[in-house]
Formats: structure tokens, sequence, C-alpha cells
């Protein structure tokens, strides 16, 4: 059996008062686990809390990984260009438009991976909508915060090869064959 009762200010004040009152009605009343909606609330919500701490744990380990592999990507992609790159400057573009020329390829394959991950993203949402708690299925800000985070993880791992890119001295990339 379950008593719930309301009260007003600190419900923690309350709870030896209640026990209390409860055993002087009846001494053979056991009161087991005294406790604030609040806790119940916590202790029932726990599995659910434990495995989204894992789950943002293991999406950070995953924009890790793949800032990573955008990084290496972008920095193959410039170090491909080297001669490409070196020809653009000695015919006089700018660092700006190097880092430029650089970050747009690495751009359109973000964008491209994050058009097509989310449609199965939203049906990943529609999936496990028992697992959500206080966020919708298809909540845009929810979307729109995670579609502006990997642009931001994109771009930091592909702005640091295109500055790279960017200083590359002319003679020295057309030494070379």
């Amino acid at each position: 059996m379950t008593l719930l009762a309301r009260t007003e200010g600190n419900p923690q004040r309350s709870l030896e008062a209640i026990r209390r009152k409860l055993v002087a009605e009846d001494p053979d009343v056991p009161v087991f686990q005294p406790g604030t909606l609040e806790d119940r609330l916590a202790s029932l919500l726990l599995p659910q809390r434990i495995a989204a701490t894992l789950l943002g744990w293991l999406s950070l380990l995953a924009m890790s990984i793949a800032a990573v592999g955008i990084y290496g990507v972008a920095a193959y992609e410039a170090m491909r260009r080297t001669r490409e790159i070196g020809i653009r400057v000695a015919l006089g573009a700018s660092r700006r438009d190097v880092v430029r020329l650089v970050l747009r390829g690495s751009f359109f394959c973000i964008g491209l991976g994050i058009a097509l991950g989310l449609p199965f993203s939203a049906i990943l949402g529609q999936l496990s909508t028992s697992f959500l708690y206080g966020v919708g299925a298809l909540d845009p800000l929810a979307y729109g915060a995670a579609g502006s985070v990997l642009l931001a993880a994109g771009f930091l791992a592909s702005y640091l090869p295109a500055r790279r890119a960017a200083r590359v001295d002319p003679m020295v990339a057309l030494r070379y064959e």
C-alpha cells in the first residue's frame, strides 16, 4: 500500500510527522521507505537515466571518431591537391580563397551526410519513443541542435587542414612531381 500526501513547503520535513501520525493511529502498520514523489520517480527512472547517460557518452565517442575521420579525409584531400593549390597561389589566390576551396569540399560531404542521416534518425526516433522523456521523436529543436553540432564538428575538423593548405609555398608545391 502506498500513501501519498500533499504538503506545503519542504516535503522532507513532513515525512517524519506523517510517519509519527501513522504509527499513532495503528502501531502495527509498518512504514517502509518513506520518501518524496521526486525520490520515487528518480528511483523508477534510474534505468532510463543510466541508458541515456551511456548513450550520451557513446554519442560523444561517435562524434569524436567522425571528427577524426573528417579531419583525415580533409587533410588527405588537401595534400592530394597540393600542386593545384600551389598553382592557384602562384596565380594570385589568397589564403582565404584556398581555405574556402578546401572547406567547400568538406562541407559538401558533411551536408550530404546530414541530409541522408535525417530520415534514418527520424525512423529510429519513431521506434524509440518509449525511451524519450521530455522530447518528441520528431522534435525540430533536437534535430536542429544535432545538425548544428555536426556542422560545428565538421568545420573544426576541416578548418585545420584548410589552414595548413593555405600556407603552402607555391615554389615547394610545384618543385616535385
